[in-house]
């Protein structure tokens, strides 16, 4: 397959995967909380009853020099200390103290909604953005 169409392919997988998730996890999950590194939240289906799910955070968060962001298998939780990450806004955001390579700790935020899905419409499960698209690649 040539590489155009190759690209064609995958921009219409990834659109047509678009269209059965929500567009932030906040939308259809309530009772968002971390657990060590993982963010557990209760999910609404499409039957209207509730799921509880959670998503390991080390799969979609990495620190940059104290910097957190989304980064496929990030690994977050070896420089950041997670007993200091909360969540706020609703669980839109997480505020961790990591490292920042020069042996200090410093506070970082990063926005889970534009990162975290919460999939529809039969079993719920939160799902990495950036994992999910390259897992269509």
């Amino acid at each position: 397959m040539s590489a155009i169409l190759q690209s064609i392919v995958l921009t219409v997988a990834v659109l047509l995967w678009l269209q059965v998730v929500s567009a932030d996890y906040t939308a259809s999950c309530q009772q968002e909380s971390l657990d060590g590194y993982y963010l557990v939240a209760t999910c609404s289906m499409i039957n209207k009853t509730q799921q509880q799910t959670a998503i390991s955070l080390d799969n979609c968060i990495a620190n940059y020099g104290g910097n957190l962001a989304c980064a496929a298998d990030g690994d977050f939780s070896g420089s950041c200390d997670v007993s200091s990450c909360i969540l706020f806004q609703e669980g839109e955001y997480m505020q961790c103290s990591c490292g920042n390579g020069l042996g200090n700790q410093t506070s970082s935020v990063v926005n889970l909604g534009q990162q975290i899905l919460a999939s529809c419409p039969s079993a719920v499960s939160l799902i990495c953005l950036l994992i999910r698209i390259l897992h269509l690649q």
